[in-house]
C-alpha cells in the first residue's frame, strides 16, 4: 500500500482537519470529501467548479508553501504568509481550479478584503503572486493574471507611528527608576531613547553595550514569531547592524553604569 505523501492541516467549519493523500489530486478530493460531510453546499459548489483532473487551489497554494516558500524564508515572514493564504486568499479562491484563475478572481480576493490598509493588501499581493507564477511557470496559466491592468489594490495608506510628545519623555525618563524588574527598566530606557526596533532591543547582548565608548552595537534580532518560542536571527537588513550612541541617561540605569 503506498504511503500519504501529502498530510496537511486545514479548517473546515472551524474544525482544523488532516487530510491525506499521494497526490495532489488524491488531496483534493479527499478535501472534497471532508468539505462534503461539514458543508454539503459548500463542497457542491467545489464539485461544480473543480473539474476531474484539475488542481484545487488551495493545495497547489500549500504544496508552493511548504516546499518553495516556508523552507527559504525567516519564520516571522512564513507566519504572514500562511495568515494571507488562510484568512484572505483560500477562502475567494481556494476551491477553483488553479487553471482556470481569472483576473475577475484576482480582483475578488482585494474586494473582499474591504477597507484595510493599502501595506496589507500588498501583503497578500506578495504571496498570491508568487503561487500565480510558479502556475505560469508549470504551464497551469498563460499568463499571471495578478499582472493585467485591470487590476485595482486600493486602500487607506497605514498611519504614521505618532512621536510622543517632550513632557510625556521626560514623565517617562523620571519614571524609569520605578520599574521595579531591573530587566523591564533596561528594556524600557533602550526603547524609549535610542532608535531600536523591539526585536533588536531584545536581541542585545551585555557585550553589545559599551559603557566606556558609551555605545550600543546592533548585531542581531529575536522574534517570536511562535508565540513563546524566541527565534534568533540576523537583523532585518545588513544595514541594521549598527553602531547607537548610548543616551547618557540611561547608561546609569545599566549594572556598571
Amino acid at each position: 500500500m503506498a504511503k500519504n505523501k501529502i498530510r496537511r492541516p486545514i479548517k473546515i467549519g472551524g474544525v482544523t482537519r488532516w487530510i491525506c493523500g499521494a497526490t495532489e489530486q488524491e488531496y483534493a478530493e479527499n478535501l472534497y470529501k471532508a468539505m462534503c460531510a461539514a458543508a454539503p453546499a459548500q463542497a457542491e459548489a467545489v464539485q461544480a467548479e473543480v473539474p476531474q483532473g484539475g488542481r484545487l487551489f488551495s493545495a497547489y497554494a500549500q504544496t508552493w508553501f511548504d516546499v518553495f516558500a516556508k523552507p527559504n524564508i525567516a519564520t516571522a515572514t512564513a507566519v504572514t504568509y500562511k495568515r494571507q493564504l488562510d484568512a484572505h486568499i483560500n477562502p475567494v479562491i481556494g476551491h477553483k481550479d488553479v487553471g482556470e484563475i481569472t483576473a475577475a478572481d484576482v480582483q475578488a480576493v482585494f474586494n473582499a478584503m474591504g477597507g484595510v490598509t493599502k501595506q496589507t493588501k500588498d501583503k497578500v499581493r506578495t504571496v498570491l503572486n508568487q503561487i500565480l507564477n510558479r502556475a505560469v511557470d508549470e504551464g497551469l496559466l498563460g499568463r499571471n493574471p495578478l499582472s493585467m491592468r485591470c487590476i485595482r489594490i486600493t486602500g487607506e495608506a497605514s498611519r504614521p507611528t505618532q512621536v510622543y510628545p517632550l513632557d510625556m519623555m521626560r514623565q517617562l525618563a523620571a519614571n524609569l527608576p520605578r520599574i521595579r524588574q531591573e530587566r523591564d527598566r533596561i528594556f524600557a530606557a533602550l526603547m524609549a531613547f535610542h532608535p531600536l526596533r523591539q526585536e533588536e532591543a531584545l536581541g542585545l547582548k551585555w557585550a553589545d553595550i559599551d559603557l566606556e565608548q558609551g555605545v550600543i552595537r546592533v548585531r542581531r534580532a529575536v522574534t517570536h514569531p511562535k508565540r513563546n518560542r524566541p527565534e534568533i536571527k540576523e537583523t532585518k537588513t545588513a544595514g541594521s547592524k549598527r553602531e547607537l550612541a548610548l543616551v547618557k541617561e540611561v547608561a546609569h540605569l545599566l549594572p556598571g553604569g
